[in-house]
């Protein structure tokens, strides 16, 4: 019996050096790694998620970002386009993430770099946005 116990508390330590080494490592190149994971983690608080993208506390912003990519909203590309300029580097880091698991790309950008240089991309991300929006046409005479 105490033998059991013991190897039960030894994997479990075990596991939880495993996933402390983990996320030492990734937080190396992203500081924000943790919180990031932990807010995925939970369930955002309820409200529109358009309105908490642009509220005033970025772990708010990040949980909405979490949602709409879990939820598939491709709809709200638009609005992760702008979180891209967000002033806070864990929001720009979990908008750029949620664009590329919903488009498949990151078109350029890097949530770490100068301003200047994320401009850029961002003009980028923002003409695909819209030709996203953009209704598809057809001319008169033509075949689709």
């Amino acid at each position: 019996m105490i033998g059991g116990v013991v190897a039960i508390v030894c994997r479990i330590i075990y596991l939880v050096g495993h996933l402390m080494m983990m996320v030492s490592t990734i937080s190396r190149y992203v500081p924000w790694c943790a919180v990031l994971m932990a807010v995925g983690a939970c369930a955002p608080p309820a409200g529109d998620l358009v309105q908490r993208l642009e509220d005033r506390n970025p772990l708010i912003r990040v949980r909405a970002i979490t949602q709409i990519t879990r939820a598939r909203q491709t709809d709200l590309i638009p609005k992760l386009v702008d979180r891209l300029e967000d002033e806070d580097s864990a929001v720009r880091f979990a908008a750029i993430l949620a664009l590329e698991d919903l488009t498949g790309s990151r078109r350029g950008y890097d949530y770490a770099a100068p301003k200047s240089e994320r401009a850029k991309a961002v003009a980028a991300w923002r003409e695909f946005a819209l030709r996203q929006d953009a209704p598809a046409t057809v001319e008169v005479g033509s075949s689709p």
